[in-house]
């Protein structure tokens, strides 16, 4: 990973999914930052664009060590 550089983690889904609306926030621990609304949906397919509040309770996981 490089410092400064945005990354995307997605996921997609062919049926049901869970969601609580404004439930995540900005992320401001180091070595991680987004800004607010970090959460981004599309329907139907395509990569995300509409800016969200809402968890859909997805961790993508992050390790700094090899």
């Amino acid at each position: 990973m490089t410092a400064g550089t945005t990354y995307v983690a997605s996921y997609l889904t062919s049926g049901y999914y869970s969601a609580t609306g404004g439930g995540v926030a900005a992320i401001d621990r180091s070595p991680l930052h987004t800004g607010a609304n970090p959460a981004a949906y599309v329907y139907g397919g395509g990569f995300p664009a509409n800016p969200s509040s809402a968890n859909y309770w997805v961790d993508p996981v992050f390790a700094t060590g090899g």
